[in-house]
């Protein structure tokens, strides 16, 4: 809920196509389960946003209109 409540605040500010997650909240410091567990977060954040804002995420976990038909 933390990296969605995130993530639209920046929608609010910066175009979708501009929106990028990244996991770089220091994983190096926590569990392999933590770390799983909060990228797990990111992707589904990441996807969930791209079908409401009507784009494709990319490799990067970008939104990306311009691959969508």
């Amino acid at each position: 809920e933390k990296i969605r409540t995130k993530a639209r605040r920046g929608l609010e500010q910066v175009a979708s196509e501009h929106i990028l997650l990244a996991p770089d909240f220091g994983m190096k410091y926590l569990t392999r389960e933590v770390d799983f567990g909060r990228l797990s977060a990111m992707v589904q954040t990441a996807r969930e946003l791209g079908r409401e804002y009507g784009g494709l995420i990319d490799a990067q976990g970008r939104c990306d209109r311009r691959q969508h038909s």
